[in-house]
């Protein structure tokens, strides 16, 4: 059920969400907003994509799944299990929400609790300047991890230890408050394509393995490599950089739906894997 949440004008000044939009093609902003309806009091959700789509993006044509993706790669919500059920919270929900005392207490399970947690959470202000302890389990983490005893050690930090965790230290990097996005080192050059205006737009290993997330069914270099291709060949077509990557992630969304199914049997590609490129 929908509730009803409020949003600051600052969002639509956020240059994280609208780098991912336009790296993704997805419309993660407005699905952020409407992501602060469908979770709880305490930002906690059911992983159930199909779900939350109805609930958010009825009318839109694409794969939920992709989006709760894209948000997780940057450290926008975290991703738990419990049992069998998984699980997303908003780091930030409870910094950004005042809510009504009124409303039904959450009836799902913290991350505190969690079997497992992925998160990509890592030296990000918002994500980690909140007022509940469940980061301490999630912090400046990039793996998935297990926790057996860590579990019982997650519910007794939430006193003074909890805040004085170094993982959630504030960010040393010179990156602007407020912007979401891990500072990632930089990363070579897969392959390039042209532009408009005759210059190359770069695609960096780094993007290439998390295109190969988002479009499993795909062999994305390959595909990046006929881009290059058709811009060679369509010089009259080449698009401008800023609409560069909108139009390699509608590239790849189409190369994903028309992919066929891949067999069950025998082991499976590593996704987003980078052959060995000769000198």
């Amino acid at each position: 059920m929908a509730r009803i949440r409020t949003v600051k004008p600052e969002l639509a000044a956020h240059e994280g969400m609208f780098d991912l939009e336009e790296q993704t093609g997805l419309p993660v902003r407005f699905a952020w907003v409407m992501l602060f309806t469908v979770a709880d009091r305490e930002g906690r959700f059911a992983w159930r994509p199909r779900t939350i789509k109805a609930q958010t993006l009825p009318h839109d044509l694409i794969d939920f799944s992709r989006v709760l993706d894209a948000w997780l790669t940057r450290g926008f919500i975290i991703k738990y299990r419990v049992g069998n059920e998984w699980f997303g919270v908003i780091p930030t929900f409870t910094k950004h929400q005042v809510i009504n005392n009124r409303e039904t207490k959450s009836d799902l399970p913290d991350v505190s609790e969690a079997d497992e947690v992925i998160s990509h959470v890592n030296n990000t202000l918002d994500a980690c300047d909140t007022r509940q302890p469940r980061e301490d389990d999630a912090c400046g983490t990039r793996e998935v991890h297990a926790l057996g005893e860590g579990r019982k050690e997650g519910r007794e930090g939430t006193g003074k230890e909890g805040k004085e965790n170094s993982s959630c230290a504030a960010p040393t990097s010179s990156s602007p408050a407020g912007d979401l996005l891990p500072t990632e080192p930089a990363s070579p050059t897969a392959v390039s394509f042209l532009l408009n205006d005759g210059k190359e737009f770069p695609i960096t290993e780094a993007q290439v393995r998390e295109f190969g997330d988002l479009y499993p069914g795909i062999d994305v270099l390959q595909q990046l490599r006929a881009i290059k291709a058709w811009t060679i060949s369509n010089p009259k077509n080449r698009k401008t950089r800023t609409g560069a990557m909108r139009f390699v992630n509608a590239w790849l969304s189409r190369a994903q739906n028309s992919a066929p199914t891949r067999p069950t049997s025998g082991p499976a590609p590593q996704k987003g894997a980078l052959p060995r490129l000769s000198a």
